[in-house]
């Protein structure tokens, strides 16, 4: 293994750690959101400061294989994907804390019920599911994988529609201004989580230009 490979081998370690430590922002937002569990709001943004670390630490590397190496074809294209792809998991990450945010201005847990309705379980089990299957998709360099979960956008795009009439029927029919403001925030906090979706399809994107040298967006090839 030469210097070259060694380097866009650490690259890659770096890079699945960050994703590994935005992960666990998810799941934390995600339980917080369904329990009301404010207590995980500090760890996320704790993490949040090491993301932002991370992904400045991989960037000036990405610099570094560019100015010291000049990686050229399929090498090329991975240091400018992953440069990306630690850009997107940073917008991961800083999603995950607005949710926080929004979480603490909430007076009380969501209603159980609502929540059923928007099928957030689901929801939260295709974020998840998307985040690993990309995981590994980077790890193994696989497009097979990395168009999977761009199939899986959809459905994300589907229960934010679904948000919208649930929540807006709810609030119409509430006397309470305060239940009104949960769950104006509770749509936003959806429509963040729709925003992480689009920020995994755009990683899933990256993985398939650097592997292919096909650019990929919105699903279609280019």
């Amino acid at each position: 293994m030469n210097q070259l490979s060694i380097e866009l081998f650490q690259l890659k370690t770096a890079t699945l750690e960050m994703a590994d430590l935005v992960k666990s922002q998810v799941v934390g937002i995600l339980q917080a959101t369904t329990h009301f569990d404010l207590s995980l709001i500090d760890e996320i943004e704790l993490n949040e400061r090491q993301v932002d670390n991370m992904d400045i630490r991989i960037e000036r590397k990405c610099e570094q294989i560019l100015a010291l190496f000049s990686p050229v074809a399929r090498d090329l294209r991975f240091v400018f994907a992953i440069n990306k792809i630690v850009d997107d998991l940073e917008g991961i990450s800083d999603n995950a804390n607005a949710i926080g945010k929004y979480l603490l201005e909430t007076s009380a847990a969501f209603d159980k019920e609502v929540l059923k309705q928007l099928e957030f379980a689901r929801m939260h089990n295709q974020i998840l599911g998307m985040l690993d299957m990309l995981m590994q998709a980077l790890e193994e360099e696989s497009t097979e994988k990395a168009r999977f979960v761009l199939t899986q956008e959809d459905l994300l795009d589907e229960l934010n529609i679904k948000a919208n009439g649930v929540i807006a029927r709810r609030a119409t029919a509430s006397a309470k201004q305060t239940e009104v403001t949960d769950l104006i925030n509770l749509l936003t906090i959806i429509r963040k989580i729709e925003k992480i979706g689009d920020y995994l399809a755009n990683i899933a994107e990256r993985i398939i230009y650097f592997i292919d040298a096909r650019i990929v967006k919105h699903g279609l090839v280019g």
